[in-house]
């Protein structure tokens, strides 16, 4: 999942800050094209914006704020318009609850992905098949540092049957690095298309940051976190992961069904009418509103520095 850094979003202060969204961010990808719905994401992007005014969201950031956030983010994935406040704290809880609720399943949404669900990006067709093979997607090289070294230097060295496939968004030099790590004949082409290796894959290697190993999951294959702990919250899936992870004796399509389904998850199919999509934000809005009362701190931690 391609997240930028926030450094490449405008400040509050900014005249454009309110404008800048999806459509902004991913015209700068000239390169590739995003394989799925954009004009129901940006329908939805405009009903999200108009739920939360007074407040302004940002598009694909990282999420890095305490409980007692102050800002709401978006993105999109898993056919679906995903919507997270700046606390990764708040943004669990809201999964794990609603991966909980007992509410009518009114859409089988798993078994949409399970069926349909193809590449988030435009890329080339299959040349190679998975069959027998267990197959990583680490993130670009923007979000590198959330892979265990460790685990992947493990899993490659004891079991042969292991391959690599780059992300679409990497750069040359990240592509380089994992030939010279792994050795060409350990890896997929850059541009292969991502849903056949997973779909015939014998295991599915993942971060917090790819969706793929939610649809490994839902379609029942073995998976293997190559997340580096103490950065998994970095991924824009940890929330989904962590829902998962809570619940071990459920079914991830159970959990997945639960969480789409539930009207204050913030997450919902790209096809969901307007007026629905608006007032399932701003039922998450007032849920994750709840969630910063009960869980930030009381008291502050008073700063000391020494008075000339």
């Amino acid at each position: 999942m391609f997240e930028l850094a926030t450094s490449t979003v405008p400040e509050p202060s900014d005249p454009g800050y309110a404008l800048v969204g999806a459509s902004e961010v991913k015209g700068k990808l000239t390169f590739i094209k995003d394989n799925r719905g954009a004009e129901d994401f940006e329908r939805l992007e405009g009903a999200y914006r108009r739920s939360l005014l007074p407040d302004h969201p940002s598009f694909d950031v990282n999420r890095t704020q305490p409980t007692m956030y102050d800002e709401y983010t978006y993105t999109d994935g898993l056919w679906s318009f995903l919507a997270f406040t700046q606390s990764v704290e708040i943004n669990a809880r809201i999964a794990i609850a609603a991966a909980g609720w007992k509410g009518k399943i009114k859409r089988d949404f798993a078994a949409e992905i399970a069926e349909s669900v193809d590449d988030k990006w435009a890329l080339r067709e299959q040349s190679k098949s998975s069959r027998g093979r267990k197959v990583f997607f680490p993130p670009g090289d923007n979000l590198s540092h959330i892979i265990s070294e460790q685990i992947v230097a493990r899993e490659f060295d004891r079991d042969a049957s292991w391959m690599l496939k780059p992300h679409p968004i990497s750069t040359a030099e990240d592509v380089r690095d994992w030939k010279l790590t792994l050795g060409c004949k350990r890896m997929y082409a850059q541009m292969e298309k991502a849903m056949p290796l997973v779909r015939k894959a014998a295991a599915v290697g993942y971060t917090t940051t790819s969706e793929l190993g939610i649809i490994a999951m839902i379609l029942d294959k073995p998976t293997v976190d190559f997340t580096e702990y103490e950065f998994e919250g970095w991924g824009c899936y940890h929330p989904i992961y962590e829902a998962i992870r809570k619940h071990p004796s459920l079914k991830a399509s159970t959990i997945i069904n639960r969480i789409w389904n539930c009207p204050w998850s913030g997450m919902m199919p790209l096809d969901t009418e307007e007026t629905e999509a608006e007032n399932r934000f701003t039922q998450f809005k007032q849920t994750a509103e709840k969630l910063r009362e009960t869980y930030s701190p009381i008291t502050q931690a008073l700063s000391y520095r020494r008075r000339k």
